[in-house]
């Protein structure tokens, strides 16, 4: 009898044997696949992303972290980076991944975080744990639009640094 791991890897292989013969291919890589059947929701161990190479690792977060394949534009985007380091792009990738609002929304826990520093994994907690209303989200991302004569007088108002 098969295992979960060899059953999931033969639909892949079904799969993917299937679309290329009309002329598509998969979206993910097959060990990307395997780790969004085996994945605890809510719960990401870093020791379980080490050995991934950078693509596999890409889609890999964001299915860890987001709950879903990355869209095509951020394919291509860190497409780009893909030449790095494998040790370099992990760290890259993870940082950028888990600081986003996505990843605090989705409201997953990093275990054995090798990828970023104390500093950064304390702040990111702190913030988590401190979420603000989805009010101050949406009036962030309305900032985000405004031009910057009205950016440095709403950070004057408010207290912060001028850009």
């Amino acid at each position: 009898m098969e295992n979960k791991s060899q059953v999931y890897a033969r639909i892949y292989d079904i799969t993917k044997n299937t679309l290329e013969s009309v002329g598509k291919e998969m979206v993910f890589t097959k060990e990307a696949f395997l780790y969004s059947a085996d994945c605890d929701l809510q719960y990401v161990n870093c020791f379980d992303l080490v050995d991934y190479d950078n693509e596999t690792l890409l889609q890999v977060l964001y299915i860890a972290l987001f709950y879903r394949t990355p869209e095509q534009g951020a394919r291509v985007s860190w497409g780009k980076l893909a030449g790095m380091p494998q040790k370099d792009f992990q760290k890259k990738c993870f940082q950028v991944l888990s600081s986003s609002a996505e990843y605090l929304r989705s409201r997953t826990v990093v275990g054995n975080n090798i990828f970023t520093d104390a500093s950064v994994q304390i702040a990111a907690a702190s913030a988590q744990t401190n979420q603000a209303n989805p009010y101050v989200e949406r009036m962030y991302s309305c900032y985000r639009r405004l031009p910057m004569p009205l950016k440095n007088a709403a950070k004057r108002l408010l207290g912060g640094r001028k850009s």
